[in-house]
């Protein structure tokens, strides 16, 4: 099955216009059923055409250079050239669809706590351990290609808010949802969504921060509805 999932990664390079959602929705049906072997196919696709390739083992030189930007790491981490904009292009589009992007997101985070929780019995614990870091690496994937910087707003417009995500219907763990939130975390304390904090008005960087959702904007650590949700969702003994 790697293999397959290997080849389905190369073919997506060479074929950029192929029609990928089928084979998305695909996956997210599996995962619906329990499976996460499929998430391979979705580990291949990220490294090879979002060239989203994770490097477990890194020095100290390594780990300053994800402070940069992505040449910076790519070129620290030796990964060689990024795919062609047509191809991460598509793939983007692809995985910005309601079907598709949302539920692939949620679902591969919920797989770590059926992974841990709900496991077959009897399971070897080899099997069990590669399952939760399968799952675990293609959400950090996830998360570094949806969320990169010059896609922020269509990323904006599909995160649930923090609430949402820890609440009953999705039931993600705060530390998941804090992950999932990243890249807009990031954006709104290096910008808390204002020109006036550092970005000049009537930039560009000033026009995308307006131009984002309402979603987004409740990221920022200094929105007081941000700080009521994180209260309500971790425990009293937190604060």
């Amino acid at each position: 099955f790697k293999n397959l999932a290997t080849f389905i990664g190369q073919f997506y390079v060479v074929n950029p216009s192929a029609e990928m959602t089928g084979l998305l929705q695909y996956v997210v049906e599996q995962l619906n059923s329990g499976h996460t072997w499929e998430l391979i196919i979705i580990r291949e696709i990220l490294t090879k055409v979002g060239g989203c390739e994770l490097v477990e083992q890194v020095n100290e030189e390594q780990v300053q250079a994800f402070a940069g930007g992505d040449v910076l790491r790519r070129e620290t981490m030796h990964l060689g050239k990024q795919p062609k904009a047509q191809v991460m292009r598509h793939l983007k589009e692809a995985l910005l669809l309601p079907q598709t992007g949302l539920p692939l997101l949620v679902l591969t985070a919920q797989q770590r706590n059926v992974i841990m929780f709900h496991s077959k019995e009897g399971q070897d614990m080899k099997l069990t351990g590669e399952e939760f870091d399968r799952s675990q690496s293609v959400l950090l994937q996830l998360v570094d290609f949806l969320g990169r910087k010059k896609d922020l707003k269509s990323y904006a417009n599909m995160l649930p808010s923090f609430g949402t995500l820890c609440g009953e219907e999705l039931s993600l763990e705060p530390n998941i949802a804090f992950l999932l939130g990243r890249p807009l975390l990031r954006a709104a304390f290096d910008f808390d969504f204002k020109p006036s904090a550092g970005v000049v008005e009537g930039s560009k960087a000033s026009m995308d921060i307006e131009g984002s959702s309402s979603e987004s904007k409740t990221w920022s650590i200094q929105s007081a509805a941000f700080q009521e949700q994180i209260t309500a969702v971790l425990p009293q003994d937190t604060w």
